[in-house]
């Protein structure tokens, strides 16, 4: 999570029933629940992203691996769990990108979840680096929040087009460039809309085929998430063992 700043002279400490620790960024705090313990409340926007209660609505009936759980809801707020980390974009601003087997491990990571959410019915989560959170049992991704920067729009999103689960893939392929390079792989937001214009200096290898074929402008022509998955952990085993099926699994 970002650092935590204090709360502005005359904003409310309280939000429903948890107080105001601190902010965290615009409209997102950390709070303190009735029993103590800490979570994050999130202000919606006014008014909503399109698709917004759809996705809300869909988080709060699943808990999918490697993603942050969403625990309660007002109107205007949502509460979610406190992850105990930074975002991928601190981490990459901080310490320089991420590289080798830890860059591989993210990418499974991160892909993993994006295939839970598509198997449990969720898409189109505006995945971007801010919104991986490196937490003490690996990375987290926040699914819910404050509106995407224009920079992490994808080609549909430009064009006006619906977006629906291959957003995911291209949004989870430019982040990967994110935490490989420190950058976007598009120089201009103009050039997510061509084919073969993205910069994938420094990956290599399966990864970098396999973000290529994620950040091609047609949504048609990315690969499904379990098929990434499948690329990524280099072998065609059944995929029930790495994303539990919704259906019959516990949430944490």
């Amino acid at each position: 999570m970002p650092p935590v700043a204090p709360i502005p002279p005359g904003e409310p400490t309280r939000l429903g029933p948890y107080h105001l620790l601190g902010s965290l960024v615009p409209g997102v705090h950390l709070a303190a629940s009735p029993d103590g313990g800490r979570v994050v409340v999130t202000r919606l926007p006014r008014p909503p992203a399109p698709g917004w209660a759809d996705l809300v609505a869909a988080l709060r009936r699943t808990a999918v691996i490697g993603t942050v759980l969403l625990l309660d809801g007002y109107p205007g707020l949502l509460v979610s769990e406190y992850v105990d980390g930074p975002g991928l974009d601190e981490v990459v601003r901080t310490s320089g990108p991420v590289a080798g087997t830890a860059l591989h491990r993210l990418a499974i990571a991160t892909m993993t979840a994006v295939a839970a959410l598509h198997r449990a019915g969720v898409e189109h989560v505006r995945l971007q680096p801010g919104r991986v959170l490196l937490g003490p049992d690996g990375p987290r991704l926040l699914c819910h929040g404050t509106e995407p920067d224009p920079a992490w729009l994808t080609p549909e999103e430009l064009r006006g087009d619906p977006a629906g689960a291959p957003a995911d893939l291209f949004s989870w392929a430019a982040t990967m460039v994110f935490a490989a390079g420190g950058r976007t792989p598009f120089a201009e937001g103009a050039d997510r809309l061509a084919h073969g214009a993205a910069n994938l200096d420094p990956l290599d290898g399966e990864l970098r085929d396999l973000v290529a074929d994620c950040l091609v402008s047609d949504p048609g022509d990315r690969p499904s998430a379990e098929e990434a998955l499948l690329r990524l952990i280099g072998h065609a085993g059944a995929l029930d063992t790495v994303i539990p099926d919704p259906a019959t699994s516990t949430p944490a």
